[in-house]
């Protein structure tokens, strides 16, 4: 019995998900004085995950496309992919607060 608790224990350690955190201690949080620039910043942080950290990659971190898609593990049309699908969220929220 201890046996198989200890191998379940190092396979949940050993899975995939695991190795592809990144911890975000130290990091600043993004502060502006423009309240339009931190209603933006509060937009992206509301996207989805998938969305959001692609977004945040390409346009506040200055990555290329090639280097996100080494970063996140996926392929670089998926990359394009979920950048053209987290802009559409953006732009229908954005048009949502203008009417």
């Amino acid at each position: 019995m201890i046996r198989v608790i200890t191998n379940h224990c190092k396979s949940l350690l050993g899975r995939g998900w695991r190795k592809r955190e990144v911890k975000l201690e130290g990091v600043d949080p993004l502060t502006t004085d423009n309240p339009e620039d931190h209603a933006l910043i509060e937009l992206v942080l509301s996207l989805p995950v998938k969305y959001r950290s692609v977004v945040h990659l390409y346009y506040y971190e200055d990555y290329p496309i090639r280097e996100i898609s080494e970063i996140l593990e996926i392929s670089e049309s998926a990359v394009k992919m979920r950048l053209k699908r987290g802009r559409q969220l953006l732009k229908l929220e954005l048009e949502g607060e203008g009417l």
